[in-house]
């Protein structure tokens, strides 16, 4: 799989992004099952606008830019960064394997 990185801002409830770092973190789990999770992150920060990129997150893009798209080695590129509170996936990816897919219950 191609690389993907994405961007967050909880500030904007209707962006979801609860559900995206779900989704991302489930994300990486495949990534890592075929050993490249490396190419799979995510950064969710608040406190800017709407489609802006604050020089807090430049680090994380510029890392994904250095690696994949100028192709230099040895840049980290492990990136699970939010200050969103540590969201629980295993409801989301536990039946995975078992050709039953059923959400657990809500704790």
């Amino acid at each position: 799989p191609r690389a993907l990185l994405m961007f967050g801002n909880p500030d904007y409830e209707w962006l979801a992004d609860p559900s995206g770092q779900v989704s991302m973190a489930a994300a990486r789990a495949v990534y890592k099952a075929f050993g490249i999770e490396d190419r799979c992150g995510y950064s969710i920060e608040g406190k800017h606008g709407h489609c802006q990129l604050p020089k807090s997150q430049y680090p994380e893009l510029e890392a994904f830019i250095d690696r994949f798209l100028l192709g230099r080695q040895g840049v980290d590129t492990h990136c699970t960064k939010s200050s969103l509170e540590n969201l629980d996936i295993s409801r989301w990816i536990s039946w995975w394997g078992s050709n039953k897919p059923v959400l657990a219950p809500m704790p």
